[in-house]
């Protein structure tokens, strides 16, 4: 993962990334050391900023090298610069999906996003249940015909935690469902769930 930015050519520039307090509008401390800009071999004026040392998610970064004195901290999320934009406005246009808790064994914690042309849908009422009534678990979980069901956040999410396809002899489709606070349908599939303790919705096995 890298930060690409346009800048003068010739110059010889830094970026230092800096904590994010979520709420607080001024950068922390340092983290680790400056990360040297590297001119691109045919446009000299894009620079590359390697991240590959450190964790995705959000940073303040501190461009040195270009003006004098330095130009304010940006803010920096998931490896792309926002220069000129406060946090409140990235946090807007760029929201991060919630993080799936650990799962037991055999169970699968599925992000689902609703969005509707394009924007997140906060509020919307997601549910997921069993389509047949006779499914064979093998594992010997307790599988009522209404699994889960929740509420987005104000980004678009919610997670349900479903059982993976693979714990199932007989049955294990799944209707998804999400909708609106006026109770229009905003998604309705027939999905079965892959083998893994988590993944987003996008990802489920549409049952046709």
């Amino acid at each position: 993962m890298a930060i690409e930015l346009h800048l003068p050519p010739g110059k010889t520039t830094t970026i230092q990334l800096l904590t994010r307090v979520v709420g607080s509008d001024t950068p922390g401390a340092a983290v680790g050391s400056p990360i040297p800009g590297v001119p691109d071999g045919t446009n000299k004026s894009l620079y590359q900023y390697t991240l590959g040392a450190y964790a995705t998610g959000d940073y303040w970064g501190q461009l040195s090298g270009v003006s004098n004195p330095n130009g304010p901290s940006f803010p920096i999320r998931n490896g792309l610069a926002y220069i000129g934009f406060s946090w409140a406005v990235v946090d807007a246009i760029a929201p991060v999906a919630p993080t799936a808790p650990p799962a037991l064994a055999g169970l699968c914690n599925v992000v689902v996003a609703v969005t509707f042309n394009g924007a997140p849908v906060a509020g919307a009422k997601v549910s997921c249940y069993l389509e047949e009534k006779n499914n064979t678990i093998i594992s010997g979980y307790l599988a009522s015909r209404e699994v889960g069901e929740g509420v987005t956040d104000a980004a678009g999410y919610c997670v349900l935690t479903l059982i993976q396809q693979g714990q199932f002899s007989r049955g294990g489709t799944y209707v998804l469902k999400a909708y609106d606070e006026s109770g229009k349908i905003l998604q309705d599939r027939r999905v079965t769930v892959p083998n893994v303790t988590s993944c987003n919705a996008d990802v489920l096995v549409d049952v046709l």
